[in-house]
């Protein structure tokens, strides 16, 4: 059999040579409903290619269009990649990928800085020596109007004013 090669066959800089060698050892021959052939066949670099034909006669093909290349000229596949397997995300939507879970586990088994991560704790920031309490106060609505004033005058949140408050009226001395 003889291949014609169309111009839009080598649009994305396969090489002739790559499309004879995937039509010649295809893998696959499938005769579509629409006249056309379909060869899944490797390329010189065993890499797979995927090229439509239109059968002309009984001798001659014309190859006109890679459905899927093996490579374009600066060595990127051009095949559809197959969709990674995923296992959920994490909270901040990142896909958990093998490769993920790899990283994380060499990360773990190389050890982790306790320091560091305790420094970097989340949540709000400590106040004073030790991890802060609440306490619960009610406050008639003159002093709660007060207070608001207060706060919204010093550019502060009510809690603020309140803690400052207690430290100066609780201060020794």
């Amino acid at each position: 059999m003889k291949l014609e090669i169309y111009k839009s066959a080598t649009k994305h800089g396969i090489a002739h040579e790559d499309i004879e060698h995937a039509v010649s050892h295809a893998m696959s021959i499938d005769d579509r409903d629409d006249g056309t052939r379909l060869y899944l066949g490797p390329a010189r670099d065993a890499d797979l290619l995927e090229m439509s034909t239109i059968p002309r006669s009984a001798t001659v093909e014309i190859g006109f269009m890679p459905c899927g290349c093996a490579r374009d000229t600066d060595g990127f596949s051009l095949r559809p990649e197959m969709k990674k397997k995923t296992y959920g995300k994490t909270r901040s939507g990142v896909p958990i990928t093998e490769e993920l879970i790899e990283k994380l586990a060499a990360e773990a088994e190389a050890g982790y800085d306790v320091d560091e991560i305790l420094r970097k704790r989340r949540g709000r920031p400590p106040i004073g020596s030790g991890p802060a309490k609440v306490e619960s106060v009610r406050l008639d609505p003159e002093l709660r109007e007060a207070l608001v004033e207060r706060a919204r005058s010093d550019a502060e949140a009510p809690s603020s004013v309140i803690r400052k408050a207690l430290r100066k009226y609780l201060a020794p001395g």
